[in-house]
C-alpha cells in the first residue's frame, strides 16, 4: 500500500522541484527500502504509460483490477502489464526468505 501511494505521488504532475515525497520507517526495515528501490525501478515504465494514455488511476494494483482495462490490445498496455503479472510470487532471498508481495521487474 505504501509503495503504490509513492507510485502515485510520483506521478503528480508537479514540477519535481518543488515535490518531495519521504517514507518514514521507524525500524529501518532493509524490505520497504527494497521495495523502493524496485518501485522507482517500474515507474521509469509505469508513468510514461500512464502520461501517454491519461490515466487517472495512478495504482497499479487499482488500475488493472479495474474494469476499464479489460480487452486492452495496445502494445504499451502488454509490456506494464507482463510488468506487473510476471513477478514470481515465490522468489527468495539469499536467505531463503520470502520477499515481499510486490512489483518485480526483470
Amino acid at each position: 500500500m505504501v509503495i503504490n501511494t509513492e507510485l502515485s505521488v510520483m506521478a503528480y504532475n508537479y514540477p519535481t522541484k518543488k515535490l518531495s515525497a519521504y517514507l518514514s520507517d521507524d525500524v529501518g526495515s532493509e524490505l520497504t527500502f527494497y521495495a523502493l528501490i524496485e518501485a522507482f525501478h517500474f515507474a521509469k515504465h509505469w508513468l510514461p504509460y500512464c502520461k501517454k494514455f491519461n490515466i487517472e488511476l495512478r495504482s497499479p494494483a487499482a488500475y488493472f483490477a479495474s474494469s476499464s482495462v479489460s480487452g486492452q490490445s495496445d502494445p504499451d498496455f502488454s509490456k506494464i502489464k507482463i510488468l506487473i503479472d510476471s513477478r514470481d510470487e515465490e522468489k527468495k532471498d539469499i536467505d531463503g526468505v520470502r520477499l515481499p508481495n510486490f512489483v518485480y521487474v526483470a
